[in-house]
């Protein structure tokens, strides 16, 4: 029982390191997605605006600039189409919240097994239900950027997302249920 433990800790740690990553990569399209929109709408309200200006002020550089910023507008808009940052940002985080509930079930396996609440036969099967779920979600998942792992690696090991302490937790439940009462 012990290496099947061993198994899922590594499938654990996996399944950590992945879901963090895709987060990452969800929040970096949107972030991409976010800034472009502000810049069309800040590139449509000067274009307005000098519209506006051409009417009352008779000055070349205000008409061409009138005259480009539409253009970048259109870039904008067609790159934005092109590339479907919030279908791509959408996908990541549903990769994401496939791993996070992967997450709990190894968890839970690794807590039948100290708690010796799961017999032999049955482990087994859950390792390999749990390894064909992980190695399924890892096929459809899509490929994140270098910049999501330096993030998720950052959140790991300097910020140490999904790692609490015993008091941090404890913050969290009701009075009867805490550790350090």
């Amino acid at each position: 029982m012990e290496y099947i433990e061993a198994q899922l800790r590594q499938t654990l740690a996996g399944a950590v390191w992945t879901h963090k990553i895709q987060e990452k990569q969800a929040d970096n399209y949107l972030n991409r997605y976010n800034l472009f929109e502000t810049i069309r709408i800040v590139i449509l309200a000067v274009t307005t605006s000098g519209i506006v200006s051409c009417i009352f002020v008779d000055e070349v550089w205000i008409k061409i600039v009138t005259a480009i910023l539409p253009a970048i507008s259109l870039f904008i808009s067609t790159y934005l189409k092109s590339y479907d940052f919030k279908g791509l940002h959408q996908r990541h985080k549903e990769t994401a919240i496939q791993l996070l509930e992967l997450r709990e079930d190894i968890i839970s396996t690794i807590c039948d097994i100290r708690t010796n609440n799961i017999n032999k036969e049955d482990l087994i099967e859950k390792r390999n239900e749990i390894n064909y779920e992980y190695l399924s979600i890892c096929k459809n998942s899509l490929d994140a950027k270098s910049s999501a792992i330096r993030k998720a690696s950052k959140a790991l090991k300097v910020r140490q997302d999904n790692t609490y302490s015993d008091e941090e937790i404890d913050s969290y439940l009701p009075v009867d249920l805490r550790k350090n009462k």
